[in-house]
């Protein structure tokens, strides 16, 4: 198509998609339209010159702690040294006792700035889906939850948050959290969490897997889970929840994350454990064991996730034109009206080039959050 004159909001032109070519990108009322490698007329809207760089979908961030962020002075350097050390043979203590130590602190009044200056920092830099992990336990309670739930609300238009009901102290060491897991469900995580690896024995973490699962499959949700997450080659949990989201219908909708032990697995374990994730269409995310497990899913990470690569592409109606993965349209409402503004581009070398004024771009949040966006990264060949 050249030349093709459409009614437009925005253009990117000369944007260079991964695939080499050079186009322009229409977008209208938040929906890419067209995909040309000629012109495309814009009137009265906005023209952007990408200038022949890379124009890339959002980003997205599948593992935050969004409860968490901010409070390392909280639970001090030693419990960063402990988890990031090697073989994280130090980690289970570090978690059940740093990590607690924080959560006794837990309070809605600075859990919410700081999830939100989190989240402006996401949406500054493109990132527009986020998986949370939010600790729901004895300790953090709904604490934790109450304030990420808030916030979610409060930025539904500009992120796309799935929130995961997370365990973090487990479930057979700490009785009373699963059932704070489910009353989380309730009140609207997205997804149920576990971290089987951190129970005592074999027998409780494949009880924490069973649950989570049975979890899932009752309320059509997805299962998230920090597996094996140690230099232990011992440790199976990875495997135990292949096998049961095949158990429980769950194929296509769970994750393993971290499984560090993987590393550590003599190859034959390796195989077995390829064609139990194969079959469940579990992806284990994080491992340095190599491409070989790393592609054992033909799905991406990312396919669970509502709006996956940009909010404009991921709508059925921009479905035909796969190759306008290039920018991401966000949009927010006050007052139950669309907010609009038009943006124009902010040049950042050799960062991305935003889509926003830049004054915008580290203004207020509340500002922020309330008029329309565009966000267009564009890098330098």
């Amino acid at each position: 198509m050249r030349g093709k004159v459409t009614s437009v909001d925005v253009v990117v032109r000369n944007a260079r998609l991964l695939d080499g070519r050079v186009v322009s990108l229409g977008i209208a009322d938040g929906l890419y339209v067209e995909v040309a490698e000629g012109g495309i007329e814009v009137e009265p809207g906005l023209a952007i010159d990408a200038e022949g760089r890379l124009v890339t979908p959002s980003f997205v961030d599948a593992h935050l702690h969004l409860d968490k962020v901010y409070t390392l002075p909280l639970a001090g350097d030693a419990a960063l040294a402990s988890y990031t050390s090697d073989d994280m043979g130090e980690a289970m203590r570090s978690i059940v006792r740093d990590a607690s130590a924080v959560k006794q602190h837990y309070d809605r009044s600075w859990i919410v700035p700081n999830v939100r200056r989190a989240l402006d920092e996401a949406v500054r830099n493109g990132v527009l889906h986020v998986q949370a992990f939010v600790d729901v336990d004895t300790t953090a309670g709904l604490e934790g939850m109450a304030s990420v739930l808030a916030a979610r609300e409060e930025y539904r238009d500009l992120v796309d948050l799935q929130v995961v009901a997370f365990p973090q102290d487990g479930l057979l060491r700490d009785p009373g959290a699963a059932e704070l897991c489910e009353e989380a469900m309730r009140l609207g995580a997205d997804v149920v969490g576990g971290i089987p690896w951190i129970e005592l024995t074999d027998r409780d973490a494949a009880e924490h897997v069973r649950w989570a699962c049975r979890l899932a499959a009752s309320t059509g949700s997805r299962v998230a889970m920090l597996t094996d997450d140690a230099g232990d080659p011992s440790l199976r949990t990875t495997a135990m929840l292949a096998e049961a989201m095949i158990e429980h219908g769950l194929q296509g909708r769970g994750v393993a994350c971290h499984a560090r032990a993987l590393a550590t697995y003599p190859t034959p374990s390796v195989v077995r454990l390829q064609c139990d994730c194969r079959t469940s269409e579990t992806l284990v995310k994080g491992t340095r064991l190599g491409s070989s497990v790393r592609a054992i899913s033909s799905r991406s990470y990312c396919a669970p996730f509502r709006c996956v690569t940009s909010v404009a592409c991921a709508s059925r109606t921009a479905a035909r034109s796969r190759s306008c993965l290039g920018t991401s349209i966000a949009r927010s409402t006050r007052g139950g009206q669309k907010a609009r503004r038009r943006w124009t581009p902010r040049r950042c070398t050799p960062s991305p080039i935003t889509a926003g004024s830049a004054s915008s771009a580290t203004s207020n949040a509340r500002t922020r959050r309330t008029k329309a966006r565009t966000s267009c990264w564009i890098f330098r060949a």
